[in-house]
């Protein structure tokens, strides 16, 4: 080997140890980072966040709380950006309206979070708009909630009951702006008035009896002498 080469391969061997470690390092970040493909990763339905406790409000311009979300869990999955929830309760609240509440076992939340699809055991209140009125009270297995809209609507079978008065229909929507209830189709049901009890009436004391003077028994009558005049 003639002293120009072996100059030249002393110059070069320690650039390229220093390239190929690089390169070495550079793919094993890859592997620990991200071990699969990453096609691979996007056909798998896994979470990459959970939410304990979840609390999230929402204020009108002025201040006040107009929804509220409150959850067990979420879980969010980006290979559909999908959002699951547990045990979900949303309630809307507007001044001088009865606050709606929704609750159901599970639901999903769209991407951009104006649609709630409520599922299991579905269950809607009213709370009364006065004082001595029973709450209004819906259940249906399914129903979707648009918050921008504030509306709730559902097709499958639905009972409301308030008090001991109920109906039954299928479909229905529900307009918390309007505070309207409709039945989109086979509706019956009873409408009971609410009982007015009386109170229960007092036992008056009896007059008293009038004293009365004994009348007197009849005897016999008294003869009686008449006087001789001279």
């Amino acid at each position: 080997m003639s002293q120009r080469t072996s100059s030249l391969f002393s110059t070069l061997f320690p650039l390229g140890l220093l390239l190929a470690l690089t390169g070495l390092t550079f793919w094993l970040m890859r592997v620990v980072e991200n071990p699969e493909n990453p096609e691979d990763r996007h056909l798998r339905h896994d979470p990459d966040y959970i939410v304990e406790a979840l609390r999230l409000r929402k204020l009108d311009h002025e201040g006040r709380l107009r929804q509220s979300l409150t959850a067990a869990r979420l879980t969010h999955y980006p290979d559909d950006d999908s959002t699951e929830v547990e045990t979900p309760v949303v309630v809307f609240t507007a001044p001088d309206k009865p606050d709606i509440t929704l609750q159901a076992q599970s639901a999903e939340i769209s991407a951009n979070g104006e649609a709630i699809y409520l599922k299991d055991e579905v269950r809607l209140k009213r709370d009364p708009r006065n004082a001595g009125e029973m709450p209004i009270v819906g259940e249906m297995p399914d129903l979707t909630v648009l918050t921008e809209d504030e509306l709730a609507v559902t097709n499958s079978p639905v009972l409301i009951t308030q008090g001991r008065s109920y109906l039954r229909g299928v479909g229905m929507k529900v307009d918390h702006k309007e505070q309207t209830y409709t039945i989109e189709s086979q509706a019956r049901g009873e409408y009971l008035l609410p009982e007015t009890r009386k109170p229960p009436a007092t036992k008056s004391a009896p007059p008293p009896a009038s004293k009365s003077r004994p009348k007197p028994k009849p005897g016999k009558p008294i003869a009686r002498k008449k006087a001789k005049t001279p």
